[in-house]
């Protein structure tokens, strides 16, 4: 690390420690000090950067200005924060708030009059000092669901150097008694070699249940799924702080106390992509790139773990109440080793094969638990080899290794029926691993051979579960032509699985594919210096509560190749009713070629996905929330816009609506599917009528008119 950002570090730890020291800013809201969220929590595309605080359900709830100052600014959009305002403090810190309804009523006026001027909706006002200052526990703004979908409001601290603040750490009343919960280690191994308890692909351990030691092979990385709990509510907070300690020394550790804004886009620096069963995300404790410190996190640590023999590693987790959870575990290393076993008239002969010197002292048992005796051991410079006596070994042999490793079944029981199979492939460097995966428990036989395309290729199986195995590294080529793989139990088959092989094209090639069940056509190229591997397929999904069948391409893709290919749905050109969509989140229909397209039936492919034909003649429906028939100044009226695809578009401008003809610009809320405006202060008493139009991504068109009468 070079002295420049040893310099940053010190000045920004200064700076943090100048700005608690003292402070004593006023709750953001009249509400309760619950919150909904809390500070570097998990969001799309970024880090969360401050809190929610709760407003249990209710809208329009004050918003306070938490010290002397003034509005330095305010932004409003569909998206993002929604209505936002920027408060710069007294002690030059800025406070934000995010997602509300409305701001005071002078900030509301100047907006009216701003976006009628300007012909838009969304608006970032910047204001000098004076213009509007405020005191210490003013009412500035009203929470809201701007941006959002659930009424709360956002709120963050902001240094004078850009840096985003924990705001608890401003806040110290916030009452937490409860510890946090450590749900779940997840074991990353690292480089082709590694191994967690015999497995290439990355371990979970459940926390919540006891674990003895853990085998490894190789180097590896941790990354945790925890959450924090707090008084008077049942959200999943983020944690303070972790740290990763191996034989008391520490590997890693991470604390959420600030960060530079610029950083908030590193969310897969903290949060990786893994979830756990609980549906959170995994928080690393490493860092890949040495070139830049990871978020968080200590500068001078990797978090790469390389145990020798048995080690203790420790997991702490704090809550910002200091509250505090630790696990352990016992890790026993282990020499990259494979099985061999050979049957010869009335005995067995198991050999153990090391990559390196290795030794291993090892008893072997039936099925049922009865000791087979050994008549023969030869110990070679790399290999163990151990000749069974005579046994009854229907039951099945396992081995039992020492330092409390995990019973290995060498030969699994010859009673057995087999169970349903289904199987998946994982990128492993420059090859792929298989995972087999039954529907009950079942001991599988020690030993695979693949067959595909006049290939074959044989390898040892590793049970990982009681109804899991994994294969070893498959070379590419092997992995997609494979069309089946056979169980092997020494040079027997015990039974054989189909896989799905995919197509090869080679560099430079086209290929041309078709579904006539769907009238599609795929011509594809590989324009790349390698070969590339596809599989294509009908795909099947809901649209308008009915089954849709569409065309589904999947392509394994290396830095060598690239994928190139047109897509084509040439028998239905004469129906302008159709267009190609593919399912997004949320049960949304993402429309790839826009309405005015003369390709409406054609589309360049250019990744793996599904594609489909869909009819969409139908404009988005509009309903009232309530009636709204008799209202009063003030009031809010809401209504929800539904379309079948999911998506509404709108002019970049915004939605423009009138109220007896005199044009303004509503609230919308895409999260919501929303639609609101105030009854203005202005309106005289009687009746009105509020209209406007949408339209959705296939240029289908709704009118709306609603007619309410202003009580006095």
């Amino acid at each position: 690390m070079n002295l420049s950002t040893m310099f940053r570090i010190i000045l920004s730890t200064l700076l943090v420690s100048s700005l608690l020291w003292g402070q004593n800013y006023r709750w953001p809201i009249r509400a309760s000090q619950s919150l909904s969220a809390t500070f570097s929590e998990y969001r799309s595309g970024h880090l969360h950067a401050g809190v929610d605080i709760k407003t249990w359900g209710e809208m329009e709830v004050p918003c306070l200005a938490i010290s002397d100052g003034y509005i330095e600014r305010i932004v409003i959009g569909y998206n993002g924060y929604g209505k936002g305002l920027w408060l710069r403090l007294a002690d030059g810190n800025v406070a934000v708030y995010g997602h509300l309804e409305q701001f005071n009523s002078a900030i509301e006026s100047l907006i009216r009059s701003e976006q009628l001027q300007r012909d838009q909706y969304s608006l970032r006002l910047k204001f000098a000092p004076y213009e509007y200052p405020v005191k210490a526990g003013e009412v500035i703004a009203y929470s809201g669901t701007s941006g959002t979908e659930h009424p709360h409001l956002h709120f963050e601290i902001r240094d004078t150097l850009r840096h985003v603040h924990n705001p608890q750490l401003f806040y110290p009343g916030i009452k937490d008694t409860k510890a946090p919960i450590l749900d779940e280690i997840l074991l990353l191994p690292v480089g082709l070699d590694s191994q967690i308890n015999g497995s290439r692909f990355p371990v979970i351990l459940d926390m919540q249940t006891e674990h003895k030691t853990v085998s490894t092979t190789g180097p590896f990385q941790v990354a945790i799924n925890t959450h924090d709990r707090a008084n008077g509510t049942y959200n999943k907070y983020n944690i303070y702080s972790a740290r990763v300690l191996v034989n008391d020394s520490l590997v890693f550790a991470r604390k959420f106390d600030h960060i530079a804004l610029r950083l908030t886009d590193d969310v897969d620096k903290v949060y990786p992509g893994i979830r756990g069963k609980r549906g959170w995300r995994f928080m690393s404790m490493f860092n890949d790139d040495l070139k830049e410190p990871a978020p968080f996190a200590n500068a001078f640590k990797t978090g790469l773990i390389s145990p020798a023999g048995l080690s203790h590693l420790q997991v702490v987790v704090t809550d910002q109440g200091g509250n505090l959870v630790t696990k352990s575990l016992i890790f026993h290393e282990t020499a990259p080793a494979s099985w061999a076993v050979k049957g010869e008239a009335d005995k067995y002969i198991i050999t153990r094969k090391f990559s390196d010197n290795g030794y291993e002292n090892i008893q072997f048992y039936t099925g049922n638990n009865s000791y087979i005796p050994i008549t023969e051991t030869l110990y070679r410079l790399n290999s163990t080899t151990w000749v069974l006596g005579e046994k009854d070994v229907s039951s099945g042999v396992r081995a039992l290794g020492s330092a409390g490793t995990k019973i290995k079944w060498i030969i699994p029981p010859s009673d057995q029926l087999i169970p349903n199979l289904t199987h998946s492939w994982r990128s492993q460097g420059q090859g792929m691993i298989l995972k087999i995966e039954s529907s009950d428990p079942y001991v599988f036989p020690l030993a695979y051979s693949l067959t595909g395309s006049n290939k074959q290729m044989s390898g040892e199986l590793i049970q990982t579960t009681p109804t899991s195995v994994e294969s070893d590294v498959i070379p590419l080529d092997m992995a997609a032509l494979a069309d089946s793989i056979q169980f092997l139990s020494g040079s027997l088959q015990v039974f054989s699985f189909p896989l799905n092989p995919m197509r090869l094209l080679p560099a430079g090639e086209i290929q041309t594919f078709t579904l006539e069940m769907i009238g599609a056509e795929l011509s594809v190229k590989n324009m790349g210096t390698s070969e590339l591997y596809l599989q294509i397929d009908t795909a099947v999904s809901e649209y308008n509560n009915q089954s849709v069948v569409g065309f589904n391409v999947n392509f394994t893709e290396t830095q060598e190749n690239q994928f190139s290919g047109r897509l084509s749905f040439s028998q239905y050109l004469q129906d302008s009713t159709l267009a190609i969509f593919c399912p997004g989140k949320k049960n949304v229909w993402e429309r790839q070629i826009s309405p005015d397209s003369s390709d409406q039936f054609e589309i360049d492919v250019l990744e793996s996905g599904a594609f489909f034909l869909l009819r969409d003649d139908s404009p988005p429906t509009i309903t009232a929330l309530k009636p709204y028939d008799y209202v009063r100044r003030g009031d809010r009226l809401v209504f929800n816009i539904i379309d079948n695809t999911g998506r509404i578009t709108y002019p970049r401008s915004g939605i423009r609506a009138t109220i007896d003809g005199s044009l303004f610009f509503p609230d919308y809320n895409p999260l919501r599917n929303e639609l609101s405006f105030h009854i203005p202060a202005r309106l005289g008493s009687g009746q009105h009528i509020f209209e406007f139009s949408i339209g959705d991504e296939s240029g289908n068109i709704q009118e709306f008119k609603h007619t309410f009468t202003v009580t006095s």
